[in-house]
């Protein structure tokens, strides 16, 4: 499915008020691909927020369609008590650095970054395509790679083999759970 239809189904939230996509040469692309901002409001209220989500300038078409809709599935999140995803983030895998996994259960950032890039991966494509590229792959059918599962689905190739992966499944049904 194009980008849009990722774009117009959040917006069917009833706490979305409005989705704006930016591209930015002002983040670093060696650390963040993309991030995604819940504006606030003044009015204790409001119950619909506007989000943004900023994505790095001259990314392959690919990723860059793949992190915009990561980004889209923290919109999906608790909306009362959101995990934030920016500097908190980035001090946790700083610790992690020092104190490696025992500094920390991960933190609900963490959990959310890794909760999103799954659903992300979930949403590419109904699960019985998913099954039938799994089983085509492994009984190695003619006229089917993961390379033309990336062209279809247009994300990159390792995002593809994650896809089709038995982590996949575990993940997935973990976040369901």
């Amino acid at each position: 499915m194009p980008r849009q239809w990722y774009v117009d189904d959040a917006l069917n939230l009833q706490w979305v008020e409005s989705i704006s996509l930016k591209a930015t040469d002002a983040l670093p692309m060696t650390h963040l691909l993309a991030l995604i901002v819940k504006h606030g409001s003044l009015d204790a209220h409001c119950l619909r927020h506007p989000y943004t989500v900023i994505v790095t300038e001259g990314l392959d078409s690919k990723l860059e369609r793949f992190v915009v809709i990561k980004e889209l599935m923290h919109c999906y999140f608790n909306h009362e008590n959101p995990a934030a995803t920016d500097s908190e983030i980035l001090l946790e895998a700083h610790l992690r650095q020092f104190f490696g996994k025992s500094a920390s259960t991960p933190s609900a950032q963490v959990t959310a970054e890794y909760e999103a890039f799954w659903m992300a991966l979930g949403v590419l494509c109904p699960e019985r395509v998913r099954i039938d590229w799994v089983q085509r792959l492994d009984a190695e059918v003619e006229g089917i790679t993961v390379e033309e599962i990336s062209d279809m689905l247009h994300v990159p190739v390792s995002f593809v083999r994650l896809l089709l992966s038995d982590q996949f499944e575990d993940e997935i049904r973990a976040i369901l759970n």
